[in-house]
């Protein structure tokens, strides 16, 4: 049942974002009651006929995200966004982009916003010129639930990994409502829009954070 509900979550998303029928991803959920833990055993990522990523994280890995909407990104780049919980009240939303490369899709980048499940979420904006951005909502005042795993990671390898502390140390500005925004915030898409986000760009190699009133 759960797997397909996830089926038809995932059709609505793309097709709502443009990202259909180029664009197709399957999941492979865990056949047991994982608990408060939320996560995908496997991904396939296909791209028109291109030969499709696999994705499959090995026993103590990152979880793999169980994947929401996707954005076109221009050619054939997408960003996939999803989420994953490792239980305890922790939540992680990531960010994927993928493309094809030499008849491939491969993963270009990947963004991993881990904190607390009431302030877990990413802002999607397309800029006037197409660009896409990702909006990081500012923690909350301390005291936060478990500080010490809060963390925000992106970037190839090394991956950048930014704690409680770099977070708060990102630029962030106040958040002007724009036409188009969205704000991911998964699984029940309850929680209100940040006041305050750390613009991230997509760059032809991945994301980067972007300089205040940038």
């Amino acid at each position: 049942m759960l797997a397909s509900l996830l089926s038809v979550l995932i059709a609505l998303g793309s097709s709502a974002t443009g990202c259909a029928p180029e664009l197709s991803v399957a999941a492979t959920l865990p056949q047991d009651s994982t608990g408060t833990m939320h996560y995908a055993e496997s991904l396939t990522i296909g791209i028109g006929d291109a030969a499709p990523l696999r994705m499959q994280a090995p026993p103590g890995a990152e979880l793999l995200p169980l994947p929401g909407p996707c954005h076109r990104l221009g050619g054939r780049r997408f960003l996939l966004l999803g989420w994953s919980s490792s239980g305890g009240g922790m939540q992680s939303i990531q960010a994927l982009v993928v493309a094809v490369r030499a008849g491939a899709v491969v993963r270009v980048d990947r963004l991993d916003y881990v904190s607390a499940r009431t302030n877990a979420g990413l802002l999607v904006r397309r800029t006037g010129d197409g660009e896409v951005r990702l909006g990081v909502p500012e923690p909350g005042a301390d005291p936060v639930h478990e500080p010490a795993d809060w963390a925000l990671e992106f970037g190839a390898a090394p991956r950048r990994h930014l704690s409680l502390a770099g977070l708060r140390a990102l630029a962030f500005d106040v958040v002007e409502p724009a036409a188009g925004d969205t704000f991911y915030a998964p699984p029940l898409q309850a929680a209100p829009t940040p006041a305050r986000v750390a613009w991230m760009a997509i760059t032809p190699s991945g994301f980067s954070p972007v300089a205040a009133g940038g």
